[in-house]
Formats: structure tokens, C-alpha cells, sequence
């Protein structure tokens, strides 16, 4: 990354709060589920913030008194998969679809996912137990109002299968969902498994962790991961503006944000595999 990426990076930070605090309080029209596009959007800035932190290096102070300072370039890689991911599942959501009922259905979808994976943890305080029966019930409920839904009812057995089993991307992989969000195939698919690589521990991420002992080497390796940041920063929120007119307004006003958004959401849909 530059200097100019650096200073796109801030704009867009800087936009995101202040497209966030326009709004802030107040009522959202818009699909079912709506409220929780908000979460979801400062799950993907939150990754972003905190990667964006770890790239300008953290200070260790040992026992001797003397210092290292570091880059975790891994930890990088880590939070832009995690960004990536959230991104990907807010535009899933609410903006791939092609219809208001698919939006509801793919929500549904993702709503029940959310409490059969509570299902599955250990429950021992009386109270944790008594949440877990009401929510099992919640989710008996849940799978009435999806299976009525003619999106399931067009889906093959097996995949229903999946879905009631808390699959929310009806049997999509991460690859499908960035295509449909604009990015091209196989340029995602690459870079995705290189970012799960240092999630996984795999051979190759190791490999590059342990040769970059030297400070600039960290910062490079984390830099060459910062940079998809600006790329998913600018297609969140050009998407949700696109989901909430209310923002429009102040997306227009702001001209820099509004061409900095612009421009990081074409880099990353003409980014291609090299």
C-alpha cells in the first residue's frame, strides 16, 4: 500500500461512521431482517479497523527492558477473510436477491442457522438451559416458515436437508456468493483459500511467517492483505446505501467519500486471476 491507499482507507473509514451516524436512532424501512444488516456491517468494519491497526505495528517490551516491534501480517490475513465473510453474507442477504421473498427466505435461512448453532453449546446454568428449550421451539417454528416458502419448496432434497440443518447459504460456497456480489471467480477463489491458508495454518502461510523476520517484511506481507480492505469497505457501503435510500442523501453530499467508494468498488470487480 501507498500513501494515497492509506489516505482512501481513512476517507472510507471516515465515511462509513459518517453514513452510519446519519441514521443512527432512527426507524430502517426496508426488508425483513433489516435490523440486523447493522450488526453484520460493524462485524465487517470492526475486522477492517482492528486490521488496519495491526498493520502499523505493535511494540513488546521484554523483560530486559528492551523493545521489538512487530507486524502480525497473520492476524491480518485473518481479519480481511473474517471482513471478506461478513461482507459477503450482508450482501447475500439483502442485496443479491433478486425478489423481496428471496431476501426474506435467504434471512430466514440465516435466522435459524443462528439458533441451531447455539443449540449445539453446553448448557449447565438453569437459566442457559430453560433458553435453550424456548429456543428449540423458536426453531420448530422457524422451519414451518421456511418450509412453506416456495424457494425451498424448488429446492432439491438434499439440499433441503442442508438448510434444516442450519446451512444459511442453501448450499452456496463462499466462491458463488462473491460472484454474485461482482467479484470475478477465479481472481476470489485464489486469494479466499490464500486467506484461509493463515486461518488453517498451512504449510505456505507458515512458510512466509517464518521468513519474514524482518520488521518491513511483516509490514509488506500485512500491507499486500490491508489493501482488499479498501475493496470490501467501498462495496458494503455502496450496497447498503443502495439498501437504505435514507442514505442517499448523505452519499451524494459527500463527493470525495462517494468517488473514493466508486472507486475501489470497480478496482475489485476488475480484479482478476493473475
Amino acid at each position: 500500500m501507498n500513501t494515497e491507499d492509506y489516505k482512501d482507507l481513512d476517507i472510507l473509514i471516515n465515511f462509513y461512521s459518517e453514513i452510519h451516524k446519519s441514521i443512527e436512532g432512527k426507524h430502517l424501512n426496508g426488508p425483513n431482517g433489516i435490523e440486523y444488516s447493522e450488526s453484520i456491517a460493524r462485524k465487517t468494519f470492526l475486522h477492517i479497523c482492528s486490521a488496519y491497526s495491526l498493520t502499523q505495528g505493535t511494540n513488546i517490551q521484554l523483560k530486559n527492558n528492551s523493545e521489538i516491534k512487530i507486524v502480525d501480517s497473520s492476524s491480518v490475513a485473518i481479519l480481511v477473510r473474517a471482513s471478506i465473510e461478513s461482507y459477503l453474507t450482508f450482501n447475500h442477504i439483502f442485496i443479491s436477491s433478486t425478489t423481496e421473498s428471496e431476501s426474506k427466505y435467504r434471512f430466514d435461512c440465516w435466522d435459524l442457522a443462528g439458533f441451531i448453532e447455539r443449540q449445539d453449546f453446553q448448557a449447565t446454568e438453569e437459566r442457559s438451559i430453560l433458553r435453550k428449550k424456548e429456543e428449540a421451539k423458536i426453531i420448530e417454528e422457524k422451519l414451518i416458515l421456511i418450509r412453506k416458502s416456495p424457494h425451498f419448496i424448488e429446492t432439491p432434497p438434499k439440499q433441503k436437508k442442508q438448510i434444516e440443518k442450519g446451512n444459511w447459504k442453501i448450499n452456496f460456497k463462499w466462491n458463488r456468493l462473491a460472484v454474485n456480489a461482482g467479484f470475478e471467480e477465479n481472481y476470489f477463489k485464489d486469494f479466499y483459500s490464500y486467506l484461509c491458508s493463515y486461518a488453517h495454518t498451512g504449510r505456505l502461510s507458515s512458510l512466509q511467517t517464518m521468513q519474514a523476520t524482518e520488521y518491513k517484511q511483516q509490514k509488506d506481507n500485512a500491507e499486500n492483505f490491508l489493501i482488499h480492505s479498501l475493496i470490501i469497505l467501498a462495496k458494503y457501503i455502496y450496497d447498503y446505501v443502495h439498501l437504505i435510500p435514507e442514505l442517499k442523501q448523505t452519499f451524494e453530499k459527500n463527493i470525495l467519500g462517494k468517488n473514493t467508494v466508486l472507486k475501489w468498488k470497480e478496482i475489485g470487480e476488475q480484479l482478476k486471476k493473475q
